[in-house]
């Protein structure tokens, strides 16, 4: 892999800011969006590696800009558009 989603240990980008803590979640939000994905996941035949795939296809300015929990979000949103459960024009109107 040689796109933005693989920064690690690049030179030029700085060191990888650690947490302050060890909380998983810290907005709600969050805790709710890993939720969703956790069980939009466990009936179809999504995997963790066509997750990744999806997530990586999140375009650089997306990427760079959003919180991990917004990519994973984007990336649900995108799977059932693939998968047909919804249509983007379905989800501009939640």
């Amino acid at each position: 892999m040689d796109g933005v989603h693989d920064l690690g240990g690049r030179e030029g980008f700085g060191p990888v800011p650690d947490k302050d803590d060890d909380r998983p979640f810290h907005d709600d939000w969050e805790a709710r969006a890993f939720g969703i994905i956790q069980s939009a996941a466990g009936e179809n035949d999504w995997s963790i590696d066509w997750f990744r795939h999806c997530r990586e296809l999140l375009v650089p300015a997306d990427y760079m800009t959003r919180s991990y929990f917004d990519h994973w979000v984007l990336t649900l949103a995108a799977q059932m558009i693939d998968a047909g459960y919804v249509t983007l024009l379905s989800l501009i109107h939640i």
